[in-house]
C-alpha cells in the first residue's frame, strides 16, 4: 500500500466520523448550550489525548511563532468555530439536513486549497468534486421533490396546450419532466428558432427516434423539457410564444 492509498483511508475514516460528529452534536443540542458542549466536548477529550501521547511517547513540539499563528488560526475555526456552528445549527434543523450542508465540503476544501494554498488539482479530481456538489445539490432538494415539481410543470403545460385546436401533444400524459408536441402547417425547427427569439429554448427534430415518428406518421415534434430550476413563469413563457408562433403562420 503506497502513501498515497494510506492518506486517502485514513480521510475516509475521517468522514465516518464527522457522521457520527453531527449524531452526537445533535443529541447534545436539545440539551445544551453551543459554547458549553464546544467547552465540555474538548475537555473530554484532552485526556484521551494525554493519553495517546503517554503511550506513543510523543512529546510537544517547540514550535515557530509562524507554526503557533497557524495552530491558534486552526483552532478557533477549525475547532471552536466548526463545533459551535454545528451545536447552534443542529439545534434548529435535522442531522440529516446538517449532512447535507456539510456535503459541500469537497467544494470548499477545494476552493480554499487553490486560492490559498496553490495547488493545482488535475481534471479528474475536479469531476470528481462537481459530481459531489451536484449529488450535494439533488439530494438537499430531494429525489421525490424534484419528481414532484417536473410533474406538475408536464400537468400544467400539457392542460394548457389540449386547449389549442392546433397542437397535437405527444407521449403519456405523465411523462417526467417531457411534453412533445406538434403544431398544425407549422415546422418544429420553425417553432424552436422563433420561442428562441422570445428567449425560450426547446428541442425540435426526431430527438434521435427517427423510426418512431415514422410510425406516428410526423415529420419531426417539438420538445419542452423541465428540470428543478424551472418555474410556471417558464410554462406561461412557452404558451406566450406558442401564441406567437400562431400570430406569424397564422
Amino acid at each position: 500500500m503506497t502513501r498515497k492509498q494510506q492518506g486517502y483511508i485514513y480521510l475516509t475514516l475521517a468522514m465516518t466520523t464527522v457522521g457520527s460528529t453531527v449524531i452526537a452534536s445533535k443529541l447534545i443540542s436539545a440539551g445544551l448550550l453551543p459554547f458549553t458542549a464546544t467547552a465540555l466536548r474538548f475537555a473530554v477529550a484532552f485526556p484521551f489525548f494525554a493519553l495517546l501521547m503517554r503511550l506513543t511517547g510523543a512529546r510537544l513540539p517547540r514550535l515557530s511563532r509562524h507554526d503557533w499563528i497557524i495552530l491558534v488560526i486552526q483552532a478557533a475555526a477549525g475547532s471552536f468555530g466548526y463545533t459551535t456552528l454545528l451545536i447552534s445549527g443542529l439545534s434548529m434543523t435535522s442531522a440529516a439536513n446538517a449532512g447535507v450542508i456539510i456535503g459541500t465540503l469537497p467544494v470548499v476544501s477545494a476552493g480554499i486549497s487553490i486560492l490559498l494554498l496553490r495547488e493545482r488539482p488535475d481534471r479528474f479530481l475536479l469531476l470528481a468534486i462537481g459530481l459531489a456538489a451536484a449529488v450535494d445539490y439533488v439530494e438537499a432538494i430531494g429525489i421525490d421533490a424534484i419528481h414532484a415539481h417536473e410533474c406538475a410543470l408536464v400537468g400544467s403545460l400539457r392542460e394548457q396546450l389540449a386547449r389549442k385546436n392546433s397542437i397535437t401533444l405527444f407521449g403519456p400524459e405523465n411523462s417526467a419532466g417531457i411534453v412533445s408536441f406538434a403544431m398544425a402547417g407549422v415546422h418544429p425547427h420553425d417553432i424552436g428558432t422563433i420561442l428562441d427569439e422570445s428567449g425560450v429554448a426547446i428541442r425540435a427534430g426526431h430527438h434521435c427516434a427517427q423510426p418512431l415518428m415514422e410510425h406516428l406518421g410526423v415529420a419531426a415534434t417539438a420538445r419542452a423539457s423541465f428540470g428543478v430550476y424551472n418555474n410556471d413563469d417558464d410554462v406561461a413563457a412557452l404558451i406566450d410564444g406558442l401564441a406567437r408562433v400562431e400570430r406569424i403562420f397564422g
